[in-house]
């Protein structure tokens, strides 16, 4: 499909992965989701206005160690839920019957998101578009995973190719604006121009409300600069 510098996780690596998650950190809020926000830490827009203060300017560099703080500061659960346990039971257990299940890999995608461990949530959604490179949802998620580990061009890459298959992914013109505003350079019109489109897609919900906060945190004044997030 591509050249990702993302290792695959094959038939015999998602059982590791597996037993490691099992001990992962399982109840934080998310630092990135699909749902709606119930705390201050879950949604990028957020992470950005707790860094803004200091980081003006936010880079490549300092658009990770946003996330990474935000993760940081989020709470921390010794053992995780039956509910969790079931989950990765179950997931693997369709896996190894059937290493082409496209949605068992999305499914683990999902649950790997909201383990906080966006490195592994890309191995399962790059599996999940390897099988299906028409599945604009994988190329979409896959995307955002790569965009909240910093890879914010090679992320790029994958949003496009979402956005090609299916246009009206309202999240993934949000990522996309994301993938502008934080690369070096950035391209701010470019960046505002997918919030937008992000908005007239879904103007009422989560998504909307993140990219109407993006527009305003990156609106651009009378002189041509722009107001950093939280300001």
């Amino acid at each position: 499909m591509n050249s990702l510098p993302i290792r695959r996780l094959g038939r015999g690596s998602i059982l590791l992965a597996m037993a490691a998650l099992v001990t992962l950190v399982v109840a934080r809020p998310q630092i990135f989701g699909t749902g709606e926000a119930t705390s201050g830490t879950r949604g990028l827009p957020r992470a950005d206005a707790n860094v803004a203060r200091t980081q003006p300017a936010p880079t490549e560099a300092g658009h990770a160690g946003a996330v990474a703080a935000a993760q940081a500061a989020a709470p921390v659960a010794a053992t995780p839920s039956p509910e969790i346990v079931a989950t990765f039971e179950r997931l693997s257990a369709r896996i190894e019957a059937d290493a082409r299940d496209t949605d068992a890999w999305m499914e683990l995608g999902a649950l790997l998101v909201d383990a906080n461990d966006p490195s592994r949530a890309a191995e399962a959604y790059a599996a999940a578009a390897d099988l299906d490179p028409g599945r604009a949802a994988a190329h979409a998620a896959l995307g955002r995973a790569l965009l909240f580990q910093g890879m914010v061009h090679v992320g790029r890459i994958e949003l496009r190719r979402a956005l090609e298959l299916d246009g009206t992914l309202a999240q993934a013109h949000l990522d996309l604006g994301i993938t502008y505003s934080h690369a070096v350079p950035a391209d701010l019109d470019a960046a505002r121009a997918a919030w937008g489109r992000a908005v007239e897609l879904s103007p009422d919900t989560e998504v909307g409300r993140q990219a109407r906060e993006y527009l305003t945190a990156y609106a651009e004044g009378a002189d041509g600069s722009r107001r950093p997030p939280g300001h």
